[in-house]
């Protein structure tokens, strides 16, 4: 046999209606009229209490130019109104009389009072013990680290008198040395001659130089003067070159030297003068053959 279900008709479930803006109607039958209590108003805008929902209701006095104010807690009659983002507001609002409810007043908030400034007490220093001192005992500088054994090490003479000097090293300072040490050193070498010399210790264990030898000068001490040297090497539009006249490679490149030849080889023969460019770097420039 067939079975038949009976078939309901569908409808759209209600939605309830919503509370916060529900319109009430005045005692004398006005369409649309409410009343309410102003809870706050300050700056030209506030809220007002609908006495049918209980929902607050903004109010603004750009809907209401009628009023120049409204005084918190006064009962008002108004109209529900969209404004221009058609968001509900108070219009027409009327007042009706009352002062300040109880509880709805506005209260100002209370007066800033700004709290004493207590400054945090002084820090005790740390103690002598935590240096390792005693107290009353003055600090001493920590001792300067010996170079490496058997590296060379470059400087400036200083002082020659007799056998003895004092070298000055760029990292140690001033280095004692005894011409019995260093028998290539002899008298009438002036002040700030560029050396090379050996840091060893003395039977005391202080530093002591020996070896020590002139030596060229570095290529800054030959800053736009024009030497003779050779091509160290040359590869790709850059390379170094050398010469008797300083200590250590100078770096040359095709950029700063526009019309070098292209042919130039490890070992060949040049001239060329010490420049120092725009950011501080050493270069060798207008190379040429020899």
């Amino acid at each position: 046999p067939a079975w038949t279900l009976p078939v309901q008709a569908w409808a759209p479930p209600s939605r309830p209606a919503a509370a916060r803006f529900t319109r009430s109607r005045s005692p004398r039958g006005g369409r649309g009229q409410c009343r309410g209590v102003v809870r706050s108003f300050h700056n030209s805008w506030g809220w007002i209490v609908d006495d049918a929902t209980g929902a607050d209701v903004f109010v603004h006095s750009s809907q209401n130019t009628h009023l120049a104010d409204i005084p918190t807690g006064a009962t008002v009659s108004f109209d529900l109104a969209p404004d221009h983002k058609g968001r509900q507001g108070a219009v027409n609002v009327t007042v009706l009389g009352g002062g300040a409810a109880p509880g709805l007043a506005f209260r100002p908030a209370p007066a800033f009072a700004p709290r004493a400034y207590a400054a945090p007490p002084p820090r005790a220093p740390a103690p002598f013990p935590a240096y390792g001192l005693a107290p009353g005992a003055m600090q001493q500088p920590a001792p300067r680290s010996m170079p490496k054994s058997g590296a060379k090490q470059m400087g400036t003479l200083k002082f020659l008198k007799g056998d003895w000097g004092f070298v000055v090293h760029p990292s140690m300072g001033d280095v004692f040395f005894h011409k019995k040490d260093s028998p290539t050193i002899t008298e009438g070498l002036p002040e700030g001659q560029h050396v090379s010399f050996l840091v060893v210790p003395d039977k005391d264990g202080k530093s002591k130089a020996v070896e020590v030898q002139v030596c060229a000068n570095p290529p800054a001490a030959l800053v736009d003067q024009r030497v003779t040297g050779w091509v160290k090497s040359f590869k790709g539009g850059w390379g170094f070159v050398q010469s008797d006249s300083f200590e250590g490679d100078l770096y040359c490149t095709t950029r700063s030297n526009p019309d070098m030849d292209p042919s130039l080889e490890q070992g060949d023969t040049i001239s060329f003068e010490v420049k120092q460019t725009s950011y501080g770097k050493l270069e060798a420039v207008n190379v040429a053959r020899a």
